[in-house]
């Protein structure tokens, strides 16, 4: 909840990205920011954690994956642009610490072989490329409404 309200509270996230990939245009929206945490995260996570209870624990990498890759990402992208982003410090705090124990933790625990580590790792990519996937959708209609005004 740290991360989150550190990146969303007050717009920082959606404004951060319409400013850098929009160029100030709404290319992000509250409401495309409330279903991609409720459904790529929350409902993910549940899903894990149900996963890992009734079915075997080893699938709870997802969700260490997940939150090791986003802090990760939020941590390259402010190596790259050499400033901050909303996400940033609890990503460093947070995030990639925990993260990453918990991938050491979770795979000494349960045996895990390479293909649950395999399955981890790319659901995590695979989310993070949908929200990105997503954005470049919202940037294309955006320039589709703006062609069919002029």
């Amino acid at each position: 909840m740290l991360h989150q309200y550190e990146e969303h509270a007050h717009g920082r996230f959606r404004d951060f990205v319409n400013q850098l990939i929009g160029g100030g245009k709404p290319i992000l929206s509250e409401t495309a920011i409330f279903w991609i945490n409720i459904l790529l995260v929350w409902l993910l996570d549940l899903g894990i954690l149900y996963g890992v209870v009734y079915w075997n624990t080893a699938l709870g990498l997802i969700a260490a994956y997940l939150t090791f890759v986003n802090g990760l990402s939020h941590i390259v992208m402010a190596i790259v642009q050499r400033r901050y982003n909303p996400g940033l410090w609890t990503s460093i705090v947070l995030f990639l610490p925990l993260g990453g124990a918990s991938i050491v933790i979770l795979g000494l625990a349960t045996q895990a072989g390479l293909a649950y580590q395999v399955v981890g790792l790319v659901s995590a990519i695979l989310v993070h490329a949908i929200i990105l996937v997503s954005i470049r959708r919202s940037m294309h209609a955006l320039k589709v409404k703006e062609a069919l005004e002029q």
